[in-house]
């Protein structure tokens, strides 16, 4: 978590200072209880305002209160991005701190154990035990608990976005329960949160801080900061003009940081170039005005420069935006290797034997997605389940990647994407799947053994994330008749050696978490990860046998 609050832009300096003389913020501070909402639309710099709220409330209250924080990613793990995830990352911190809190949770935890199971984390359990746990450390400490990007919590089972803002208010009536507790915390409880205006919610104590109303002063300073340390700044523009520059981005930003950063990036470029000033000022007038007019016109810009890459294009944004979790470039690489549009495109094919990478090395598959993705994505440093630190590609915010759930804003590729099967999210989640099959088999029909399988890159994601993007692109339209073909009783021998190699490599305890045994069928496995064409296979037609087997 210390890690995803690392990835939150710092503010410039001087930008958020006027956030510790808010009345409402001082209010929230002083009475040591109570909720403190930051409130503000798409890029309005919530994540920044609650770091900095956090920050400096560690600074100068680390001694006095303890500090309790998370900060949701949607794109991330179940424990980055669900309410189970915020409760085990902040019992783990309460506990870590003040151990004598748990004990609830340490009997209740060795006796799971010792019964030879895993402990059975659900939200429910995990919220009283946390609860529990709070009310026990507040005898003792004062806490403060921040928690970042209500809108961006998960529910695995939500299908539509009326029961994602469900989930946004779930998250919010769990931290009015936690409220309504502090008077069982002798020595106070606080929570400050950072939200969307959408879903519509009410702080209980009417605490809020809407960062539009105090926004302008703020990014003018950015603007003015960003734009002087530009080492070309002082050369071809005289004051007068670098204060109409400076006055005409703040005007047209409307409060929106993200815009406002965008823009500024795009003015930085061309003054590198040398651009005159009335050019400059061209290239600030016709930047559309809402977020996603501006992606919009980033990617009319690379189709327009670049269309014979549209095929690289078009595949960047389906692998980052719909893989199921940030990849790391070589993952990357080894996934557009597997992918046969790409291999076709490249003039390359995909025969078996170890699986090799499209692109030779990170450094040119970085350039690759730097190229063509128009700056809306970046390298940021996330920590792996063992523990190791590893640089992932992600989009420069959420609402890039709300952007990218659909084709019909994404121009000059819409006629490009010539599938008639499904919708955008089926097709996208299809070519990730067969790329993931595509690796499968090609390991299985070289022989490689469980040692040199580790040690590949994107084996394990494909492994476990080929049937959850079967199921999604099944459930949109898009049939996976070919995993009938090489799973199903038509494949004979060869079938069933890859379910047993897949549920090996899987592994038992992933397995039981979705209630298969070691060696399940194809309909089982089917069953487990709801791909309901596959279940429902009499009704499919018999594909002939493989030739390899």
């Amino acid at each position: 978590m210390e890690r995803r609050i690392e990835h939150i832009p710092a503010p410039y300096p001087g930008t958020v200072d006027w956030l510790f003389n808010d009345p409402s913020y001082l209010k929230w501070r002083d009475q040591d209880g109570g909720m403190l909402g930051i409130r503000g639309g798409p890029g309005f710099g919530k994540s920044t305002a609650l770091k900095a709220i956090l920050l400096f409330d560690r600074k100068n209250e680390g001694q006095t209160h303890l500090q309790l924080y998370y900060f949701f990613f949607g794109r991330g793990t179940t424990l980055e991005n669900t309410r189970l995830g915020m409760y085990r990352t902040l019992l783990f911190q309460l506990l870590n701190r003040i151990p004598s809190a748990g004990e609830d949770f340490w009997p209740w935890a060795e006796s799971m154990l010792k019964g030879g199971s895993s402990v059975p984390w659900s939200t429910g359990i995990v919220r009283e035990l946390f609860i529990r746990a709070l009310l026990l450390a507040g005898r003792s400490v004062r806490i403060r608990i921040f928690i970042d990007a209500l809108d961006e919590a998960v529910n695995e089972e939500v299908t539509s976005a009326e029961e994602a803002d469900e989930e946004a208010r779930a998250v919010i009536a769990d931290l009015r329960r936690i409220n309504r507790v502090k008077r069982g915390v002798s020595k106070g409880l606080s929570i400050c949160f950072a939200c969307r205006y959408y879903p519509a919610i009410v702080v209980d104590n009417g605490l809020e801080i809407k960062l539009e109303e105090h926004n302008a002063e703020s990014i003018g300073l950015y603007i003015t900061t960003a734009l002087t340390d530009h080492p070309m700044s002082g050369d071809y523009l005289g004051r007068e003009e670098f204060d109409y520059l400076v006055e005409a981005i703040k005007e047209r930003s409307s409060g929106f940081f993200l815009w406002a950063h965008l823009v500024v990036q795009s003015v930085r470029d061309a003054m590198a170039n040398g651009d005159s000033f009335q050019n400059l000022m061209q290239r600030i007038e016709t930047v559309p005005l809402d977020l996603e007019r501006l992606y919009a016109s980033v990617f009319a810009k690379l189709t327009f420069e670049y269309p014979e890459h549209k095929p690289i294009i078009l595949a960047l944004l389906q692998w980052i935006r719909f893989a199921r979790r940030p990849m790391t470039l070589e993952e990357l690489r080894y996934a557009m290797g597997s992918d046969e549009s790409l291999t076709r495109f490249w003039g390359k094919q995909i025969v078996p034997g170890r699986p090799q990478p499209i692109v030779e090395d990170d450094i040119s598959m970085l350039r690759i997605v730097e190229k063509f993705t128009g700056g809306l994505t970046k390298m940021v440093e996330t920590t792996a389940m063992n523990g190791n630190a590893k640089a992932v590609v992600q989009v420069i915010h959420h609402t890039v990647f709300e952007y990218l759930s659909r084709l019909d804003t994404l121009p000059g590729l819409v006629d490009f994407d010539t599938h008639k099967r499904g919708n955008w999210v089926g097709r996208s989640n299809d070519r990730l799947g067969h790329a993931c099959h595509n690796l499968f088999t090609h390991a299985e029909r070289n022989k490689l053994s469980p040692k040199e399988l580790g040690g590949l890159p994107f084996y394990d994601y494909a492994i476990e994330f080929w049937f959850v993007h079967a199921a999604e692109a099944s459930a949109n339209g898009v049939s996976q008749g070919y995993i009938m073909a090489t799973l199903g009783p038509s494949a004979g021998r060869v079938g069933e050696r890859l379910l047993l190699r897949w549920a090996t490599a899987y592994g038992r305890k992933r397995l039981r978490s979705r209630s298969l045994g070691p060696l399940p069928s194809l309909v089982e496995i089917a069953k487990a990860f709801n791909i309901r064409e596959v279940v429902d296979a009499s009704s499919l037609p018999t594909p002939p046998p493989d030739r390899w087997s």
